[in-house]
């Protein structure tokens, strides 16, 4: 169960563009190799154990809508597949990018804003029952987060890192973001 306690685990920084170089390699994008190597790590979980071909879990991605209003960009949320059961990194990036391609076709990030705008619209337990809906089918809520490219300042001083805990609606316990600042 969901307790109060949490834990915030980060990897060193890494250089963007040898994130983006192969991500690019795989024709991907880096929400699509974010996706396959969050896979790969949920995959590994199991240790030693087979895993189905068929063994798929969802992640929860927030998505742009392609349409703004005076107030900015919208997002919403959508289920991404992640296969548990492809044992190769190339392969899972490439399943993630043509599933990220199939909803952007769908325009699923259209949809899930015009969701999230009613479900705010309506009562509170409405709004519940919608983010039940959804966390139920998520095991983890995956995003990326584009930051400034470059290194900011304040009160004069550098700003040398920058810790993101994005947050994980519902039961959905894992919550995994890629966040780019200046350059890494």
């Amino acid at each position: 169960r969901l307790g109060p306690r949490k834990r915030l685990l980060f990897a060193a920084p890494s250089s963007l563009a040898d994130l983006r170089a192969g991500a690019h390699t795989a024709g991907a994008s880096l929400v699509a190799a974010l996706l396959g190597a969050v896979g790969g790590a949920l995959r590994a979980g199991f240790g030693d154990e087979p895993v189905a071909r068929s063994a798929v879990v969802h992640a929860l991605v927030p998505i742009p809508s392609r349409e703004t209003s005076a107030s900015g960009n919208h997002y919403g949320s959508t289920l991404v597949p992640l296969p548990l059961g492809l044992g190769d990194l190339g392969d899972r990036v490439r399943r993630a990018r043509d599933d990220l391609a199939a909803l952007a076709r769908r325009h699923a990030g259209a949809a899930a804003v015009s969701l999230a705008s009613a479900a705010g619209a309506t009562t509170a337990v409405i709004e519940r029952l919608g983010v039940d809906f959804f966390s139920r089918r998520a095991t983890v809520t995956v995003s990326s987060v584009r930051g400034p490219d470059r290194v900011l300042h304040l009160a004069g001083a550098a700003v040398t890192d920058v810790i993101v805990w994005a947050p994980a609606p519902g039961s959905v316990a894992l919550s995994v973001t890629l966040m780019s600042y200046a350059g890494r």
